[in-house]
């Protein structure tokens, strides 16, 4: 008959040896699921909320950060907003050849239509081709409609247009910010950049703000 294993007659290392052998995969799955509800309840507790979002397509990986939800706190801050709890989520993973073919592309490029169709961008940033592309789709607002008439007047040689789907009638959906102050620091855009407003649900007013604010027009510039 095998003889019973009493922990307390074993020397402390043996005791952990012993514990270990026939019990880690126990040991492994608690530990595991105690660090992973600690995880869900810190994310939980920081998790800001979401004020305004901006999607930015084929942003330079180089100058791409996980800070970047940080980008817009200082505007935020001058407009009443609590940085600690609210942010301006940015979405500059996605990467697409806007004359490119291939499964991979077409996938990447729907991404984009469905958060743009689902209202989840306020402000859309990308190179003068897809953001032509995008223009196309009705995705994008009049920014008349959006920006106080000065400053339309005053970037009316940069203004990208698209076509109404419907009365078959141009307006402005973009402005060129090529090498503009913004792009230049935050390096996001070394090449061509055009920018618009999406039908996000963003409140009071920050996607004009935060247009303004990448052109250079706005606040905490």
């Amino acid at each position: 008959m095998e003889k019973k294993v009493v922990l307390k007659d074993m020397e402390p290392k043996d005791r952990v040896s012993y514990i270990w052998e026939y019990y880690k995969w126990y040991i492994i799955v608690i530990t595991f699921a105690v660090i992973f509800g600690i995880y869900l309840i810190f994310s939980y507790a920081t998790r800001k909320e979401e004020v305004a979002h901006v999607l930015m397509v084929n942003a330079d990986l180089e100058a791409v950060s996980d800070d970047d939800n940080r980008m817009f706190d200082g505007l935020l801050s001058d407009n009443g907003y609590n940085t600690a709890k609210q942010e301006v989520a940015v979405n500059d993973g996605l990467h697409v050849d806007p004359t490119g073919v291939g499964q991979n592309n077409y996938y990447t490029f729907s991404s984009i239509l469905t958060i743009l169709e689902a209202g989840g961008a306020d402000v859309y940033l990308a190179d003068p081709e897809t953001f032509d592309l995008i223009g196309s789709t009705s995705n994008l607002k009049d920014l008349s409609t959006v920006l106080p008439e000065d400053i339309m007047e005053k970037y009316a040689d940069k203004l990208v247009y698209a076509t109404d789907e419907e009365t078959k009638e141009e307006y402005p959906c973009g402005i060129e910010i090529t090498g503009n102050e913004w792009t230049k620091e935050t390096g996001l855009y070394s090449g061509e950049c055009v920018i618009g407003a999406a039908y996000g649900d963003a409140r009071n007013g920050l996607s004009e703000k935060l247009i303004s604010y990448i052109l250079g027009e706005g606040e905490s510039h």
